[in-house]
């Protein structure tokens, strides 16, 4: 056996090489302001304020974010006035060692791992995590992904563990606890993203199906089925439905049998050499009797979720799926089964040259991955005094341009939450403007979300324009990206509830009840702003569109045009001067 010094000199060997191999991934890490993560952070304001849901002044409840559960744990970040981006940013790296950690938990409860090679594993799978491009951008983007694996796996714990039945004894014992448990991670999961429910879904009937007690899982499953029903029935009391308004574009945007096909495909054919490595690990192990799926019941969890994940976003439309987030879970469990081969391989080599007893190799091996790693991570260009996260998220608020121009309208228009913006981005510009805002993507607005189920383009048409004129709107943004000759040609734009179908409607409604071009914001997408002359606070909110415009930006003499197919649209300019004789 191996004595408590050697064991100590290896546990403290594989903390500090987890501890240094955060630090660059840390260091290397940047912080970017993505606009879906803003409309978490504009929730959490709210929530803070009081106006509970709601995204903006008018106190309509929506629910335009995915994750509840990322929502509420940014709540008291916003309520401590900290940077929420460095919240965000911060439950991001907790989730990724959560999963490292239940991860390791999950082999040693399965008795498929023990004491050094659990070490082996979670150092493997640590170094997998993080020298993943895919992973990385993920955590700097910092939406609730993470969390997902983070809270499915300790589903799988509790499932190995409720389904031994040396865990039964009479009256309430340890396999009552781990079995609520399991229902407890699953509602966890669920409200991180709610497709989960799917997945932890599948793992309770596999868990009905191994469990010693089956009448205690049911019973407890009963309750978790009020709770549920609880949960939607407040929902629908709230928010006047039972989906999310971003269910509507991913089911209506694309009416093809797999909308999602190219989407799963990429993420195979970028991930075919560790799926392949995947795949011919448990064939082997398997044929050789070294992995029994009914003995290991870890495994058969891992793989139903792994497979079920895909197979689920082949029906949907991933939209926003930048760096296959919405199929991290295949990803996390490809790791998982990586690192656990690794370890296993490592565990033969080990005893092949030295005595069982012996460290060395372990040691050895650690560092070796340590190095590997480090090497790596210079490619990155790691530098230490980077390594604060809080100075990287404070300093990217400052120098955002979408923030910059909300910032720039919020301090010189007195009275902002009177002001009423319309863009089809909820983000960081109605996050750091904080004005009355109208999604016409519907994300943030529940009436225009359940547009995409109407099939009537000039009906939907119709709706859509008394809808945004109807609250009288100040700024509209007509177009966003680059112009040629005056010219913007509209975009098919699957997260608007026109998807693949005309737009050029839209704008000739908007022309013909006055609208006019004001100027061009330069920014990341070219931000093409129309006004109103008859909206209540046009005097005051176009000299100061203006004044900015002039600084970053520019406006088009001649008007702008909007262009789809061989129709157009012209907004003629308002001018300053113009704008003064609007009483």
């Amino acid at each position: 056996m191996l004595s408590r010094v050697q064991k100590s000199l290896y546990t403290s060997l594989v903390l500090c090489s987890g501890v240094l191999l955060l630090g660059c991934f840390l260091a290397s890490l940047p912080v970017v302001y993505n606009d879906d993560t803003c409309v978490y952070f504009t929730y959490a304001r709210n929530l803070v304020a009081g106006n509970w849901f709601a995204y903006d002044p008018r106190g309509i409840p929506s629910e335009g974010f995915t994750s509840l559960l990322f929502l509420l744990l940014l709540v008291p970040f916003e309520a401590l006035g900290m940077n929420t981006m460095f919240a965000a940013v911060l439950l991001n790296i907790i989730g990724l060692l959560f999963i490292v950690f239940v991860a390791t938990i999950l082999m040693k409860t399965d008795h498929l791992l023990a004491f050094p090679d659990s070490g082996i594993f979670a150092l493997t799978l640590l170094v997998l995590l993080t020298i993943d491009d895919n992973v990385f951008y993920i955590v700097n983007r910092s939406l609730e992904t993470l969390l997902g694996p983070a809270l499915l796996l300790p589903t799988m714990v509790t499932l190995v563990a409720a389904s031994d039945l040396r865990a039964y004894t009479p009256g309430f014992s340890r396999g009552h606890w781990f079995t609520i448990g399991f229902l407890l991670a699953s509602f966890f999961a669920f409200l991180v993203r709610p497709e989960n429910i799917i997945f932890s879904g599948l793992c309770g009937m596999l868990l009905l199906f191994l469990h010693p007690r089956r009448a205690v899982l049911i019973r407890y499953t009963a309750g978790f089925g009020g709770i549920l029903v609880a949960y939607y029935v407040w929902k629908w009391k709230l928010f006047g439905d039972v989906f999310p308004t971003g269910f509507y574009r991913k089911v209506h945007a694309d009416d093809t049998l797999f909308p999602g096909l190219s989407y799963v495909l990429s993420f195979g054919r970028h991930y075919a050499v560790p799926l392949g490595l995947c795949g011919l690990f448990l064939v082997v192990f398997w044929r050789t009797g070294r992995l029994r799926l009914l003995r290991h019941r870890s495994i058969l969890p891992l793989l139903m979720v792994g497979i079920a994940t895909p197979l689920f976003f082949l029906l949907t439309n991933p939209l926003i799926g930048y760096s296959w987030r919405y199929l991290i879970n295949t990803t996390v469990i490809m790791y998982i089964f990586l690192a656990f081969m690794w370890a296993l391989l490592f565990r033969w080599f080990a005893r092949k040259c030295a005595q069982s007893n012996n460290l060395l190799p372990y040691l050895l091996f650690a560092t070796g991955i340590l190095l590997a790693a480090m090497g790596y991570f210079s490619t990155r260009k790691v530098q230490f005094q980077d390594i604060d996260i809080h100075a990287k998220a404070t300093r990217e608020f400052q120098e955002h341009l979408y923030i910059q121009f909300g910032s720039y309208l919020r301090e010189n228009l007195p009275d902002h939450q009177r002001i009423t913006l319309v863009f089809g981005d909820a983000g960081c510009i109605p996050y750091s403007f904080g004005s009355i805002f109208i999604d016409p993507n519907g994300l943030t607005e529940p009436y225009v979300a359940r547009l995409f189920k109407v099939t009537d383009i000039e009906r939907k048409t119709e709706q859509f324009v008394n809808y945004i004129l109807s609250w009288k709107p100040d700024i509209i943004v007509l177009g966003y990206g680059s112009v040629s000759n005056n010219t913007w040609e509209i975009f098919k734009n699957l997260h608007s509830p026109f998807g693949n179908n005309s737009q050029i409607g839209v704008f000739s409604a908007y022309r013909q009840h006055g609208m006019a071009y004001l100027c061009s914001v330069d920014s990341y997408h070219d931000l093409h702003l129309g006004v109103l002359p008859d909206s209540p606070n046009f005097s005051r909110v176009a000299p100061v569109l203006l004044k900015y415009c002039e600084q970053h930006g520019y406006v088009l003499d001649e008007g702008l045009v909007v262009q789809e197919g061989t129709k157009t649209v012209l907004f003629p300019r308002i001018s300053l001067e113009e704008s003064e004789n609007v009483p």
